[in-house]
């Protein structure tokens, strides 16, 4: 019986030492999940419903804690205003869905924010047509203005309440738009996707309302339209050779040690292109530099360029290689506006294109260290899955492919960095 009662006593003893050591380290275990909660952001593996039922990804739950390294690395002060963030998680837009725990990324401004906002939710008062363009629609927001109906666009100056719908094969500007804030070159255009359109019977072309996802992207009523070759798609004329004598002569750099105007034929800063050269190679966008791609050297992955037959014109006289699509504002013609960043998600990460980084000594110093941190792709997951419709429609295994394309090439661009010496400067 002795013997019984022992056993007894030694078994409450075992689990009263078992049972404080879980408690222990159950501890331990939780000031992991909390550090890993800030620290490694996106691994926690499990998934959490809404009330509604539907799945928040981690890109949701956790997003605060990217945006407070974004914050870290750029040693940026872009911290949204609490009152900013309350107004509009009261919008309750059900299309976009920008705050993790009372945080907006920070790489988008207010105004890139309430544009987004405007473009996906706000009701669709009519068109306004756009000279020349025949397969794109502007259209005109209702932003509280008082308007005279029926509506005479042509009274309408599109200050503000404008977008331009785009075509489908221009949806990849979407995910070109989020690159762009995320490494922060902030010269792309606002861009959302929005299926709810309504009918226009005096325009029986146009079929916006059929449901389909489209691409729209902010109208700037301050882009300079100048240019002689595509005039509504330059505001400059620069050709390839005086493209690449701006850069070499360091054109309006950070001391402004060179304006000669018979080499700095326009007055953008050189840091300006640089800003243009990462987003080109990021997102592969040939058609503003090198339209013929020529820097593909005869190899096609689907690129328009080689359905016309452009690289036929690569060994021609080089100063009859054009750039195209860039533009400036009459805001700061010392700086680009970045237009039609289609690209190619698709090109192989063997066959880049690297014309695009041809003439640099330096490129921007917080865009390579976004690259350089290793949180580039959660940064691109956390700004993407703010854009509901167009996360849904592309679905998350292939954002996941797209993300990792960009972050191989991203790999690409400091390994081509580092072969011809290429340094970092802060931006100006």
């Amino acid at each position: 019986m002795r013997r019984k009662n022992k056993v007894i006593v030694f078994l409450v003893v075992l689990i009263v030492i078992i049972t404080a050591f879980q408690f222990s380290n159950f501890d331990k275990k939780w000031q992991v999940f909390e550090k890993a909660k800030h620290a490694h952001l996106f691994e926690i593996p499990h998934r959490i419903f809404d009330s509604s039922g539907e799945k928040l990804d981690q890109y949701s739950i956790f997003g605060s804690s990217i945006d407070e390294k974004w914050l870290e690395i750029t040693q940026l002060d872009k911290r949204h205003r609490p009152d900013f963030i309350e107004n509009i998680i009261r919008r309750n837009n059900d299309n976009l869905r920008f705050v993790s725990n009372h945080s907006i990324p920070p790489w988008l401004s207010e105004s890139d924010v309430l544009r987004l906002e405007m473009m996906s939710q706000n009701n669709v008062l009519g068109l306004k047509p756009i000279p020349y363009r025949v397969k794109i629609s502007r259209v005109i927001y209702d932003t509280g203005k008082t308007y005279e109906f029926p509506l005479n666009t042509t009274k309408i100056k599109c200050d503000e309440e404008c977008a331009v719908v785009k075509t489908l094969n221009d949806t990849y500007e979407i995910f070109a738009f989020h690159v762009d804030r995320v490494l922060g070159v902030n010269r792309s255009l606002p861009m959302v996707a929005r299926k709810q359109f309504p009918k226009f019977p005096e325009n029986t072309n146009i079929t916006l309302h059929d449901g389909i996802l489209r691409p729209v992207v902010w109208f700037d009523p301050n882009i300079v339209h100048e240019g002689l070759y595509q005039g509504d798609q330059n505001s400059f004329d620069i050709t390839w050779p005086g493209y690449l004598r701006i850069l070499k002569a360091r054109c309006f750099d950070r001391e402004n040690s060179n304006t000669d105007p018979t080499i700095c034929v326009v007055p953008i800063r050189l840091v300006e292109w640089a800003r243009m050269a990462i987003l080109d190679f990021m997102i592969q966008n040939y058609d503003r530099v090198d339209r013929n791609c020529c820097g593909y050297h005869n190899k096609s992955e689907g690129e328009s360029c080689f359905k016309k037959k452009f690289q036929l014109e690569c060994d021609d006289d080089p100063e009859k290689l054009m750039l195209v699509h860039i533009m400036t504002s009459d805001k700061d013609r010392s700086r680009l506006v970045l237009i039609d960043n289609a690209g190619n998600p698709g090109r192989s990460i063997d066959h880049l294109n690297y014309k695009l980084l041809a003439g640099f000594e330096e490129l921007p110093e917080h865009s390579i260290e976004i690259i350089k941190s290793g949180f580039l792709s959660k940064m691109l997951r956390r700004s993407l899955y703010a854009d509901k419709l167009y996360w849904q429609s592309i679905g998350q295994q292939t954002m996941d492919a797209m993300i990792k394309t960009v972050e191989q090439r991203s790999q690409k661009l400091l390994a081509f960095m580092e072969e011809q010496n290429i340094h970092t400067v802060p931006d100006y």
